[in-house]
């Protein structure tokens, strides 16, 4: 029987990759039929990933989670695509205002245009559309938060909040524009950075667990700095695993590193592995699942 399964990646070889590992399959097992390519939008804005369609006889060991990536709707697309065109209307004006701020200030003047973070928010969502959207914000020992709610909000996070952390970027831009000490900006949606760090510590123990049962290295797809972070963090007691990052930015992830080691009954520490060589038992691991690089100590630089 041909069963169908559909993956999505940054590139058409990165795809078919997540879809075969997925599946756990071979690359001659299967046919591959490209349903999108890849657009890279405006600072990942409206960025839209490659699609591909993988055909296969027979039922595949799926891991336990993984489902079939949806194709996005119409709708969705018109959406991210008026985001972007507004994000770059917004990035633009930002350069602008900054300028001008500059000069009025040589001056003793004002800019007449928006004067802090929140109208710049205000601002940059009418441009988008999103009139309904409120935009909230806290100042606190950990800087400027910007919190964004209302029925339509979670259209503005996008894939994997993409849209949500080009956004941030434009907002921290505009808050340093003219500061020579620099002030950290905290931006969410909808409570949507603390439900994604669930979700990859979640991620985290599975592919671990997937690490020290096929012995094997798992490597997760490309994530943003501050989400390598919470990988790394989630995994630095896990035993039989270690976790380092590898590849650049913005392509840069996170590798689940097998170490040899295993749990005991009782969840504790058994020691590495051994195995029999050269007449004997060796403690040194297997030499085919060492990382190909010195792993980061669970951190990010």
């Amino acid at each position: 029987m041909l069963c169908e399964y559909t993956a999505k990646g940054k590139t058409i070889d990165d795809a078919v990759a997540n879809g075969l590992e997925k599946l756990g399959l071979e690359r001659d097992d299967v046919s591959i039929e490209v349903l999108e390519t890849p657009e890279k939008g405006f600072l990942g804005i409206g960025a839209t990933p490659a699609v591909v369609k993988i055909t296969y006889d027979g039922v595949a060991p799926v891991i336990e989670d993984a489902a079939p990536a949806e194709v996005e709707d119409k709708k969705a697309a018109k959406a991210a695509e008026k985001a972007a065109k507004a994000a770059e209307k917004a990035a633009e004006k930002a350069a602008k205002t900054a300028e001008k701020q500059k000069k009025a200030a040589k001056k003793g003047e004002a800019a007449g245009l928006p004067e802090n973070s929140v109208e710049f928010v205000t601002e940059m969502i009418r441009l988008m559309g999103y009139d309904d959207v409120t935009v909230d914000s806290t100042v606190d020992e950990n800087g400027l938060s910007i919190t964004l709610g209302g029925e339509n909000a979670g259209s503005l996070i996008g894939h994997r909040g993409e849209t949500l952390n080009a956004m941030q970027y434009l907002v921290s831009l505009f808050e340093n524009r003219s500061s020579e000490d620099y002030e950290r900006v905290n931006f969410d949606i909808l409570g949507y950075r603390e439900k994604r760090k669930a979700t990859l510590e979640k991620l985290a123990r599975r592919m671990a667990v997937q690490a020290v049962k096929t012995r094997r290295n798992v490597y997760l797809d490309p994530m943003p700095n501050y989400e390598r972070k919470i990988i790394h963090s989630s995994l630095q007691d896990f035993v039989g695993v270690n976790t380092y990052s590898t590849g650049s930015e913005p392509n840069r992830k996170v590798v689940i590193a097998y170490n040899g080691e295993r749990r005991d009954n009782k969840g504790g520490n058994r020691g590495p592995r051994r195995r029999f060589q050269n007449g004997g038992y060796s403690n040194s691991g297997f030499a085919e699942d060492k990382p190909e690089e010195k792993a980061e100590t669970n951190s990010e630089e």
